[in-house]
């Protein structure tokens, strides 16, 4: 029963928990199952650090060097990530609603197990080769980001913000996009089969050789729209009114009865 004690007392005066403990947390690597919320770390730099599980809640972590980092499982709503360098985290299971991840390094990170992240800000963010399938988006701000190779599979990203991304191989299948912003995005050999496209804007978008098979695409805008070479067969929700104002190629196929203008560079403009 001492022993036992003794070593509970021994974590509690070691595990940081406060803003004048950054050397302790440098030095251990991370901290693990820790109440850091609100704390100041700015500039911090850690690699492979452990913070699996800590509340980091309003915390200002800018311009950290995290690459490598385990937040599997931790509370990070509303905390600042800003041109933070956190390449290959894990991020699995987190709550990261309102989270700052704008201009961050997020490539090869790992959002899996149901993330929130919802109304977060990943402006400019780096998220090639990032795995969110099955996260949830619902109004997260996305605008030019990286998506080349992101994975956004079963997704729920109603009224998500990808203005401007560059996002060739994205992955969108089966993920809910209705009223979602797609518009000027270039996502030449995306992914969107029987994915939810209701009253999505894509508008000016490159969608070169994208599978859209068995897509829901009611209520899409399309205007000046690139689908050269991209699969639209079994679409449901197409309008020929809707499609007039898009384009595409010769090898674009299309369900029966449905036409489609050859691309030109005044309508790509």
């Amino acid at each position: 029963m001492r022993s036992a004690a003794f070593a509970l007392l021994t974590l509690v005066l070691t595990a940081p928990s406060s803003a004048a403990d950054r050397t302790e947390i440098i030095s251990q690597k991370g901290c693990s199952g820790c109440k850091l919320n609100l704390m100041t770390l700015r500039e911090v730099a850690i690699e492979d650090a452990d913070f699996s599980g800590v509340v980091f809640r309003e915390a200002d972590l800018k311009e950290a060097n995290l690459p490598g980092a385990n937040f599997r499982g931790a509370d990070l709503r509303r905390t600042e990530f800003e041109k933070s360098i956190l390449t290959n985290a894990t991020f699995d299971g987190a709550k990261m609603r309102g989270i700052d991840l704008e201009k961050c390094d997020l490539r090869n990170a790992s959002f899996l197990e149901n993330v929130d992240l919802r109304s977060a800000d990943m402006v400019n963010a780096n998220l090639a080769n990032a795995k969110l399938a099955g996260a949830d988006l619902r109004d997260a701000y996305i605008r030019r980001s990286n998506l080349t190779r992101t994975n956004f599979s079963e997704a729920k990203l109603t009224k998500a913000d990808f203005e401007r991304t560059i996002a060739p191989g994205v992955i969108f299948s089966d993920a809910n996009l209705q009223n979602a912003d797609l518009s000027r995005m270039k996502a030449p050999g995306s992914l969107f089969m029987r994915t939810d496209l209701r009253h999505v804007d894509m508008s000016h978008a490159d969608f070169t050789n994208a599978d859209f098979e068995d897509a829901d695409l009611s209520y899409a805008i399309m205007r000046n729209t690139n689908f050269s070479g991209a699969n639209l067969s079994g679409v449901s929700g197409l309008s020929q009114a809707r499609l007039d104002v898009a384009c595409g190629d010769s090898k674009t196929r299309l369900p029966d009865g449905y036409t489609l203008k050859i691309c030109t560079a005044a309508l790509d403009d």
